[in-house]
Formats: C-alpha cells, structure tokens, sequence
C-alpha cells in the first residue's frame, strides 16, 4: 500500500510540475526585435521634440519680454506719491527677507545679527489718493535691460543700492548675477544681470565733490575738508550712466563747522 502512494505522489508531482512550466511559458514574452532604423528614427523624433519645445519656451520668453517692454505702471498724475503715511501690511510684505538675498553686507542683516521680530519689514509707503503697484523686479529689469543704473552718496544710499540689488536678484537664477565690489579704485559696487547686460551700481562720494573722506574704506576722519568747486573728479563716472540716484545732505549736518579749501593750501571754515 505504502509504494502504491508513493508511486501515485510522484505521478501527481510529475503532473504538476509540466503543468506549472506550461504556465509558464504561457506568462513568458519576448519582445520583437527592432531591426532597420527604428532606433535612430525614434533618436530624431526625441530630438526634434525637445528642438521644437526649446523654441517654444524662448518665443514665450521673448512674448514676456517684450510685454513687459511695454508695460505702463498705472498712477494717476493727479497722485501725489509723496503725500501719505506709513502703513503696516502683514500680507504684501516684505517685498524680500534678507535670508533669501545673499549679496546683504553683514552689517544690514539684523535679523542675522540678533534681532528677533521682523515686524519692522512690514511697512509699506501708502499715497493718500492712489495705491502704488507692487514692485516688480523682472519689469524693472526689463526697463533696465542694457543700461545703468547708479546709487551715488554715502551709507545710507549704499543701503537703498543693497535693498535694490535684493529686489531684482530675487528673478534671476544662480550663475546669471555677479556681484563685484571695491573696483574703479574702492569707490565702485557693482551688480550685472547678465541675461539683461544691466547694472545696478553704487559709488561712494560723500559730499559729491571732492572732499578727504572720498576713500570709501577709511573716511571716519574728524576734520572734514571739501574741494566745493571740483566735482568732476567723481562725475566722470557717472557721465554714461541712465539713471542717476543721489544722496549726501547728513554728511553735510554732521559738524557744526567744515572746511573748505580753495585753491591748493587755502581754506575757510563756514558755519
């Protein structure tokens, strides 16, 4: 009895077995060869594919461009955007956060140096009878595009030059934006978008005329002394620039009495 059930094991075994190879074979595809030149016609296909959707990017890219070209920045002339107040808007700013801008100079970043709340970031300037737009930095950039743009003053519009360069930078990728400080002799700072060939640049001239705190590292001197009739000196530099923006009337506040040379050796003290 015993080899009658073993003998009818292995035949049920047997039996399984040709029938799971069977199945097997049943699940088993093959792919069909590809001969001829099917895979160098696909190769094209692929290629003209991504061809004609760089093409399409760059038309839309321009589309954009020459849109904003040609965008008018909506403020009735009857507005004057001088007149207004402060006001504290939690939703619309800041228009940047210095974590965000890396080309901040340390001694801006005060969230980075300790403080603690960012409410002061949430102020915005509001006319009386208007809304100013939002800023828009790839308009901006656009207007700007091969041209410049300089900051000429002290610290507080090498400030206003920081804060213009954290606006604009924020749309342009990494590897399109340089940043180079101290050229033209230490006086110059400037930020190119290379996409756009525009600069946004900041030169350091106190008084705007010559004076003996040109030096824009060393100019904590306690005798200040002006040339008051030779400024071409520094306007040289600014002669090719597009948009000029200047600032220098705290530097003429900080001393009850200045001096003035006239000539080479000469000079008058005015209060």
């Amino acid at each position: 009895v015993s080899a009658v059930s073993n003998a009818n094991a292995n035949t049920a075994g047997a039996n399984a077995g040709k029938e799971e190879e069977g199945q097997e074979k049943d699940r088993d595809v093959t792919l069909p060869n590809v001969t001829g030149g099917g895979g160098a016609e696909e190769a094209k296909r692929r290629e003209d594919e991504e061809a004609a959707e760089r093409a399409s990017t760059a038309k839309a890219a321009a589309a954009t461009a020459a849109a904003l070209r040609t965008a008018v920045v909506s403020v009735p002339e009857t507005c004057d955007l001088y007149r207004g107040s402060w006001v504290y808007d939690e939703v619309n700013a800041p228009v940047y956060k210095e974590t965000h801008c890396e080309f901040l100079t340390e001694q801006v970043t005060c969230m980075r140096n300790g403080r603690r709340d960012d409410s002061y970031q949430k102020w915005r300037w509001q006319p009386t009878d208007c809304d100013l737009p939002r800023f828009d930095a790839r308009l901006l950039l656009e207007r700007l595009r091969n041209k410049r743009l300089m900051f000429v003053g002290d610290s507080l519009n090498r400030n206003q030059w920081e804060s213009m360069v954290c606006l604009v930078q924020s749309v342009i990728p990494k590897g399109h934006k340089t940043l180079t400080k101290f050229v033209n002799n230490g006086s110059s700072n400037v930020f190119y978008a290379h996409d756009y060939n525009a600069t946004v640049e900041f030169y350091w001239a106190p008084f705007l005329v010559e004076s003996n705190s040109d030096n824009p590292k060393v100019h904590s001197v306690p005798d200040r002394v002006i040339q008051w009739h030779s400024i071409a000196k520094h306007a040289k530099n600014w002669v090719s620039v597009d948009y000029l923006v200047f600032n220098t009337y705290i530097w003429w506040l900080s001393a009850l009495d200045m001096k003035v040379l006239r000539g080479t050796d000469n000079h008058i003290r005015i209060r």
